[in-house]
Parts: structure tokens; sequence; C-alpha cells
């Protein structure tokens, strides 16, 4: 699953970018801010989702040097 967060996270990026630039040539400059700030908000929530499920593997890691 962290996997697929990080290709969620990656391809939203790239469409945002290209979303955005598309807006600009057509002087759209209300409409790229617009799909900048909703990609902005997207990605912020991805990389939560992204953290809360690579935080049990993360854990794990560190648990292996306390136990003895």
């Amino acid at each position: 699953m962290v996997i697929v967060w990080l290709v969620i996270i990656v391809v939203l990026n790239i469409l945002g970018k290209w979303q955005a630039n598309r807006y600009l040539q057509r002087n759209a400059v209300i409409k790229a801010r617009l799909v900048a700030t909703i990609v902005v908000v997207l990605q912020c929530l991805c990389v939560y989702l992204f953290m809360r499920t690579l935080i049990p593997y993360i854990v794990e890691f560190l648990n292996i040097f306390y136990h003895h």
C-alpha cells in the first residue's frame, strides 16, 4: 500500500502540473491557481495517508534494535 500512495502522489503531481500549465497557456490564471490549490490539498491528504501506512513498518523496524 505504501507504493500505491507514492504512485498516486507522483501521478497527482504530474496531472496537476500539466493542467495548470494548460490553463496558464490560455491565460486563465485564476483557473490555474484553483487547480494548483486543489492539487496541493489532495497531495497533503495523500502524504498523510502515506505516512499513516508507513509508520507501522518504521515502528517494527525500530523495535528490532530494542529486543535483546
